[in-house]
Order: structure tokens, then C-alpha cells, then sequence
């Protein structure tokens, strides 16, 4: 095994396009791109909250037939809460309410996540990895890379592109900043590599931990 840690600081202007791509590949590659909602089974439980942009949200229950997507809508990063026929999308920048087409008597648990909203811009107090990694963290493997995970809270998004020019590709974007890592090589693709100032030591922590599978 052997470990990489590679970023390049960058600037907003030219993040657009590649923080715009990285969300577009993730409605149509592969990897986290829909949260894993709560399973409802513990009245009274702790709801996992799930950050994107500047926006923190509760993940609803799998029985309220919703889940939580993060993308872009119109070019505006979004966080949307999606079931099969309704939809309520979240303006991730402000929290302003974009899009509710839900009608009353389909809200049930809705208007509870809703209620959990909140607009958060300072990183101070968000979790791994803009905080240390917490004791006993679980390492995940994807393809040939294996890293501590950013927690669900952090805003950080997982994209697995497949068959992307020169092969496969593990981007981690929190709709401002993305990193563009070789899942082969674990070299970064520094064309598709950009992180802003105020994510640079957040990013940097989290690709201090990948390892890459060196063997043959």
C-alpha cells in the first residue's frame, strides 16, 4: 500500500465548470450521489443530518418515500428531497425553497425534514474532515483506493466515474471545491483538480488518508 496526499488550491471562476461536471456525472455514474435515507425503525432515534453547499437537512425515513439527492437545478447547487411523483428542492447556497410540488396530503414526515433545515456557513463546526478524524474511523475501499470516508454531515460527495478518459476516476466535491483522484494510479487529475481556500485543509486531511493497492 502507499499513500498520496495531492491538491491544488484554485478559485471559484474556475471551479464552475468542474464542480457543475462532477454533479452532472453524479446523477448518471455511480457512487453517492442519493443519501442513504434513516430506516425509521427507531422511534425516538437520532436523525442523520446530511450537509450540501451551506445546507443541513435530516435524511428522512425509507417509509416516507423520500430521499435525499444532491446536485445541481438550473445551474444552482441544490439539495432535493425527491420521491417518485413529488419533489422539494432546496436552493443549497441560502436554503431558500426552489421547487415544492408536494401536496398536503402527501406531507406526512416532509414538513418535519423541513423543519430541520438550517443554512450553515462557517466549516467550524462540521465533522470529519473539517475536524480530525474521529477514533476508530472504518476505512472504505473503492476499486483500488481506500480512505476514511467523509462523514454524511461534512458536505462532501463521493463520484466514481467510470471509464472517464484514461480510465476510472474518484472525485470528492462539496459543490465548491472538487478533487479528481486515479482510482489505478491514485495520482490526482489536476486539470479536474480545485479546492478553494477555506477547503484546503479539509480536503487535505481526507486525501492524506487514501491508499492506493499497489499489488499486482
Amino acid at each position: 500500500m502507499r499513500s498520496i496526499q495531492l491538491f491544488k488550491t484554485g478559485n471559484r471562476e474556475s471551479l464552475r465548470h468542474h464542480v457543475y461536471l462532477a454533479s452532472a456525472l453524479a446523477v448518471i455514474a455511480i457512487l453517492v450521489t442519493v443519501s442513504s435515507a434513516t430506516d425509521g425503525s427507531g422511534a425516538g432515534a437520532e436523525p442523520e443530518f446530511l450537509r450540501w453547499g451551506n445546507v443541513r437537512l435530516a435524511n428522512p425515513s425509507r417509509d416516507s418515500g423520500f430521499v435525499l439527492v444532491r446536485d445541481y437545478h438550473d445551474e444552482t447547487l441544490t439539495l432535493t428531497l425527491r420521491g417518485n411523483e413529488h419533489s422539494v428542492v432546496i436552493n443549497a447556497s441560502n436554503g431558500s425553497i426552489l421547487h415544492d410540488d408536494v401536496p398536503p396530503g402527501s406531507r406526512g414526515e416532509i414538513d418535519t425534514v423541513l423543519a430541520t433545515l438550517s443554512v450553515l456557513p462557517d466549516n467550524a463546526a462540521v465533522p470529519w474532515p473539517y475536524s480530525e478524524a474521529p477514533n476508530g474511523a472504518i476505512r472504505q475501499w473503492i476499486q483500488g483506493l481506500s480512505f476514511i470516508p467523509p462523514d454524511p454531515d461534512s458536505g462532501i460527495l463521493l463520484v466514481l466515474e467510470r471509464n472517464y478518459i484514461g480510465g476510472n476516476y474518484l472525485q470528492f466535491t462539496n459543490g465548491h471545491s472538487v478533487a479528481t483522484i486515479s482510482t489505478h494510479t491514485g495520482a490526482a487529475d489536476l486539470s479536474r483538480t480545485n479546492i478553494l481556500p477555506e477547503d484546503e485543509q479539509a480536503f487535505t486531511r481526507l486525501l492524506s488518508t487514501i491508499e492506493v493497492d499497489s499489488t499486482p
